[in-house]
């Protein structure tokens, strides 16, 4: 056997050993994922029912169920999209998207958040901004619960929206940036 066969062959060799590799860490994702849903459907969903039944306030009640949320968008794909790297969302702003994405009210989240609702109101708006809809005739929440969605683009820059005429309307969030690298319109 030349050397350039024996090359090939270890080259060959390489390559199906990393193709296993692949296999092996793409399987041990799906399931580390599968764990943590069964982990919080399991360890974590039954207390907080039982804690919703002990006679908890209104507002101790939608703070349980903000949690619940939480827990299942931890699990989905919304977070990954709100991701601090994608459209620079503080971390109080991803709290609030969250809020509004569930369907709190600006007065419910200030209440809850113990805010004015006037700081609601800015961080809402740059909420919109940052998603590049600010002067558009999109409800945040409604266009919050398509980031959630799988749609037909995997680039995250590009969301599909339903509009209130019933048709699809793609904007492109990445051609909204001002010169300080934010989102705007």
């Amino acid at each position: 056997m030349s050397t350039i066969e024996c090359l090939e062959r270890e080259i060959d060799e390489a390559e199906i050993a990393f193709k296993y590799l692949l296999r092996l860490r793409e399987t041990d994702k799906i399931q580390m994922q599968k764990d943590m849903v069964l982990n919080v459907k399991m360890l974590v969903e039954p207390y907080l029912e039982k804690l919703i039944n002990t006679g908890l306030s209104s507002n101790q009640q939608k703070l349980i169920e903000i949690i619940k949320t939480n827990l299942h968008d931890i699990i989905s794909s919304f977070n990954r999209r709100l991701s601090l790297e994608f459209i620079n969302l503080s971390p109080m702003e991803i709290q609030i998207a969250n809020m509004i994405k569930i369907g709190n009210t600006t007065k419910e989240i200030a209440d809850l958040m113990h805010l004015s609702e006037k700081t609601i109101a800015t961080h809402r708006n740059n909420i919109r901004c940052k998603l590049g809809i600010k002067n558009k005739k999109i409800p945040l929440r409604t266009y919050l619960a398509t980031l959630g969605t799988d749609d037909e683009s995997d680039d995250p820059a590009l969301f599909n929206c339903k509009i209130s005429e019933g048709h699809n309307s793609y904007i492109n969030a990445s051609n909204n940036v001002n010169k300080k690298g934010k989102f705007c319109n």
